[in-house]
């Protein structure tokens, strides 16, 4: 059942923005969000833009929220979920968050071929057999975010294996 908008029309614009603060730290105290996502939240439940602003600030200000460090979690637990680079910058884009891609992987030293032997493992108990299965494990790692040449360096690496 969705709960009603708030009623705005008999609050003061101190009493709304610290029902918007409350609102925010509520969420906050469950998981990190995107700034662009509290917005969202915020607009859905009609606060005015003046205030979605000066809150998304305050928090932001306070280190109650960063995209810097909600990109760091979301980059770390879905490249260990078996999410490839493509994948996640998609990712990104939709929640709009703007860090340097690249220099947040070699913060977070993430090794996508290692990510991708992981991920094989996991899904796949057993070894190529012929070039069907080759091409159908291709299609599943592409989707899941990894480029052609990280597949391929994938392939070359199990075949010096074996």
């Amino acid at each position: 059942m969705k709960k009603p908008n708030l009623d705005f029309s008999n609050l003061t614009e101190a009493e709304i923005k610290q029902k918007a603060i409350n609102y925010l730290t509520w969420l906050l105290a469950r998981r990190d969000y995107s700034q662009f996502d509290l917005k969202q939240k915020l607009q859905q439940k009609q606060y005015p833009s003046q205030i979605i602003e000066a809150v998304l600030l305050l928090i932001e200000e306070n280190g109650w929220q960063s995209d810097l460090r909600y990109a760091r979690l979301l980059m770390r637990t879905k490249a260990q979920s078996g999410y490839g680079p493509n994948k996640i910058k998609q990712i990104f884009q939709q929640h709009q968050i703007k860090v340097d891609f690249y220099a947040l992987e070699l913060e977070l030293e993430i090794c996508w071929l290692s990510a991708l032997i992981d991920l094989n493992e996991r899904k796949y108990r057993t070894p190529v057999t012929d070039f069907k299965e080759k091409q159908k494990r291709f299609r599943f790692f592409y989707q899941r975010g990894y480029t052609s040449e990280q597949i391929q360096d994938f392939w070359q690496q199990q075949s010096e294996q074996n």
